[in-house]
């Protein structure tokens, strides 16, 4: 259809995408499962639609048509897809997996196994309960997706032929209560954003539990100005960060290490092992930051070697950190940030490392207050969160590249409609902003201009 509501299909409603490992009763080989739901508003434009596609494709003869259960169901000739539809919501599933054309059983097996998905899925009220997937997808959403990480890891190992498999090897050594997970993600478009949430789902239980800070404080904040071209927060549990690194990090370096003849178990440092000449365990190395640490990039100047940056860390053991410092900032040291424009500035319980300017802002004050509240609020209170400004980055590339590169203006147009992007959330949830700068313009309407955009230009007009 040109039009989409001429499809009879209703697109003000949430259209739900999701792969699913096929499982090893229906495949010999692990394969992917991949389907989607959408609600029909109209049955006869929807009809007129089926026809029409149906007589795009081929003729009646290259389709098999169902009627099971109330369901009609629609399938092509040769291919391993479905469509289903009761009247009020239309149902389609395809698979990866192609039985050889000599098993008619077999084909008969995966077109039954499709069939009965289909109704099940339509059968469960609009296919979003009983199914198996409705906890993981948000019915507010504009689209929604669910992704199972370890099958879909599974079924690269099985049929992927350029896999790396001493990546797949490290990836293998993690503990299966951090690989065991799913991934739910669903879009949001609204007035003057698009916005993207994503969650993880962990069926043994959360294994990132406690490791997420309160946010950082206002003081760590404090030399972010407000026209920066970006800044990240993050606040983490510096005693779950152990228990992790001895849990999962150690463990892994264990086994890597292990795969040298030469190795010896015992050359394996343990946290608790002391640092020669400092006087400090890898222990107390871990309790010198509080877990709240800030980044930003102030400005920046292609002629310059170095940004205008500054990053701050919370200070978590006093003792520790004199330690640290005595053994580590040494006058040469000093000089030598010195002459590169950098340098270090403790203020409160927070020690601060950046350019000059920065710095200066840091010691004088000159810096508070200059963060929009809006973001100092957000990042203050989520244990992560990244802004970044695309008004600066558009004015840095119109700066220091050529606008007449078709490339380049492309960017530069879409950078045009943006304002900003940003992410806050935890360790296993967290939402993607993008912010246009007209507040009043939906988000959709800007992707299909993006999209048309793109059209003219691959057609070469």
């Amino acid at each position: 259809a040109k039009s989409p509501e001429r499809s009879g299909l209703e697109f003000d409603l949430p259209v739900h995408i999701f792969f699913k490992s096929l499982g090893l009763s229906v495949a010999p080989v692990d394969s992917m499962l991949m389907g989607g739901v959408c609600a029909v508003s109209d049955k006869p434009a929807f009809q007129a639609f089926l026809v029409g596609l149906k007589s795009q494709i081929g003729t009646d003869e290259d389709f098999r048509e169902y009627r099971q259960d109330g369901v009609y169901l629609l399938k092509p000739m040769g291919e391993e897809f479905i469509l289903a539809y009761d009247g009020q919501v239309v149902v389609f599933l395809g698979t990866d997996y192609a039985p050889s054309e000599d098993s008619t059983f077999a084909r008969e097996q995966l077109n039954k196994f499709l069939r009965e998905r289909c109704i099940e899925l339509l059968k469960a009220q609009g296919g979003f309960r009983k199914a198996g997937w409705s906890q993981y997808l948000n019915r507010s959403d504009s689209m929604a997706c669910f992704l199972d990480w370890d099958a879909l890891i599974e079924y690269g190992m099985h049929t992927g032929t350029d896999i790396d498999q001493e990546g797949m090897a490290a990836y293998m050594a993690i503990p299966e209560r951090f690989r065991n997970f799913n991934v739910s993600a669903g879009i949001r478009f609204v007035k003057g954003a698009l916005l993207l949430d994503a969650q993880y789902h962990f069926p043994d239980g959360d294994p990132y539990q406690g490791m997420a800070g309160r946010g950082v404080p206002n003081a760590l904040l404090h030399p972010v100005t407000g026209d920066a071209l970006g800044f990240a927060a993050f606040s983490v549990s510096m005693p779950a960060v152990v228990k992790f690194v001895e849990e999962v990090i150690l463990p892994i370096s264990l086994k890597e290490l292990q795969k040298d003849p030469a190795f010896n178990p015992a050359d394996l440092p343990s946290l608790d092992q002391e640092i020669p000449d400092l006087g400090l365990t890898f222990r107390d190395l871990f309790k010198v930051p509080s877990g709240d640490f800030v980044f930003a990039i102030t400005d920046f100047d292609t002629d310059e070697d170095i940004p205008e940056f500054i990053i701050g860390a919370g200070i978590g053991n006093e003792s520790a950190h004199a330690r640290l410092i005595k053994v580590f900032l040494t006058d040469e040291l000093v000089q030598s940030l010195n002459l590169l424009g950098m340098g270090f500035v403790r203020q409160g319980d927070n020690l601060f490392f950046g350019s000059h300017g920065n710095l200066a802002r840091v010691r004088n004050g000159s810096a508070g207050g200059r963060l929009p509240t809006s973001l100092r609020s957000r990042a203050s209170r989520q244990p992560v969160f990244l802004h970044v400004q695309l008004k600066e980055v558009a004015r840095l590339i119109r700066a220091n590249a050529s606008t007449t590169d078709p490339e380049i203006r492309r960017i530069l147009y879409i950078l045009g409609k943006l304002d900003s992007i940003s992410y806050e959330g935890g360790m296993t949830r967290g939402t993607l902003s993008l912010n246009l700068r007209d507040p009043d313009r939906h988000s959709l309407q800007l992707l299909m201009d993006i999209i048309e955009l793109a059209m003219l230009e691959s057609s070469g007009l």
